[in-house]
């Protein structure tokens, strides 16, 4: 295929036939192709791969799928990943990297008898497990009639039952990542330098051992939510089952957040008035949210640190997108937008 953004797939079995392929089967292979763009974007444009799911709105428009044509023959499409115009943003193709990527992660699934292949092209934890377990839900499975085809810029591939039968022994592997893990201090142990935390979206206690230097502090925030960050051991499901080594042990941290500045991506921007934001703690999806409705901001991370970050991140992008267009691009609604940022900008 000469284009190099585009790709087709086409769905072949005794379940198509002449053309005709069921909604719901159909549906669930373009949404499921379209969500693990998104999860290989993330992790090309070195984002944090959150529990909660929400992708930029950068990313989805510069990893946004379109059909461009239907072929004769069994159902086939031809697909191509979204224009270079977000090159701004990111300052490379991420659409076009992330399509590099997608094609590599199915070579390896159709042909690949070497697992490590896989921890090649991804290799965080978080992120690769994020992308399996969305092409887990397309993936044609055993006593399925149909299998998946892709046609790529070089090579043909077939995905089938194998493919599944990959990523689950990928998924139910021990994995162990550093990452940080909230929790209520619930026991402490002076005799063997230990604590146990309350993981709440699993009610699971976690032991972790500690170094004594701490250990007033570990005392004087008894029954308070504390952070642990270091080496976790995570279940099939991607959730803390232990924490092997513990690096950093404090207090979460939700004092109110004050932003004079804001930067990002070589972007620095100065406010005529701070943003003040009170942030929470979601203890289901164990991520601390900064919320700025005015904007439709929902920043989250797994620290407050992480938090402002992302918020930063998505501020400056509905700076470039908006503040920085021509009016005649935007509608009366963005326009309004741009005059609000405008104005909160002074520099």
């Amino acid at each position: 295929m000469p284009n190099k953004r585009q790709f087709s797939f086409k769905l072949e079995g005794s379940a198509i036939k002449k053309q005709s392929v069921p909604f719901k089967l159909l549906a669930n292979v373009l949404d499921g192709i379209q969500s693990t763009f998104y999860c290989i974007g993330l992790e090309v444009a070195g984002r944090e791969a959150k529990s909660r799911g929400r992708i930029p709105v950068e990313i989805l428009q510069a990893c946004e799928l379109r059909r461009i044509a239907e072929k004769p023959g069994s159902y086939e499409v031809v697909a191509e990943v979204a224009s270079t115009y977000q090159m701004q943003l990111f300052g490379f193709d991420l659409g076009k990297d992330t399509l590099d990527k997608f094609m590599k992660l199915i070579d390896y699934l159709s042909e690949s008898p070497n697992s490590d292949d896989v921890f090649n092209i991804f290799p965080d934890g978080l992120h690769r497990r994020r992308i399996l377990r969305s092409m887990e839900k397309y993936c044609p499975r055993k006593g399925d009639e149909w299998s998946l085809v892709f046609n790529g810029v070089t090579k043909k591939n077939i995905l089938t039952y194998e493919g599944h039968k990959k990523i689950r022994q990928l998924l139910e592997r021990p994995n162990v990542e550093m990452l940080t893990v909230t929790g209520e201090l619930m026991r402490l142990h002076l005799d063997e330098h230990k604590i146990s935390i309350l993981y709440s979206p699993t009610q699971r206690i976690l032991d972790c051992f500690y170094d004594v230097e701490i250990e007033d502090f570990i005392i004087d925030n008894l029954k308070d939510v504390i952070q642990v960050t270091g080496r976790v051991q995570l279940d099939a499901l991607g959730h803390p089952d232990k924490i092997i080594d513990a690096i950093a042990i404090r207090e979460l941290n939700l004092s109110t957040v004050k932003l004079s500045k804001i930067s990002s991506s070589g972007v620095t921007l100065e406010l005529a008035q701070p943003f003040i934001i009170e942030p929470y703690f979601d203890e289901k999806e164990q991520e601390v949210i900064l919320e700025y409705p005015e904007f439709h901001i929902i920043a989250t991370g797994l620290t407050r640190e992480d938090a402002i970050y992302t918020f930063e991140e998505d501020f400056v992008w509905l700076w470039k997108e908006y503040a920085m267009a021509d009016d005649s691009e935007l509608s009366l609604d963005a326009v309004q937008l741009k005059n609000t940022l405008l104005a909160l900008v002074k520099e």
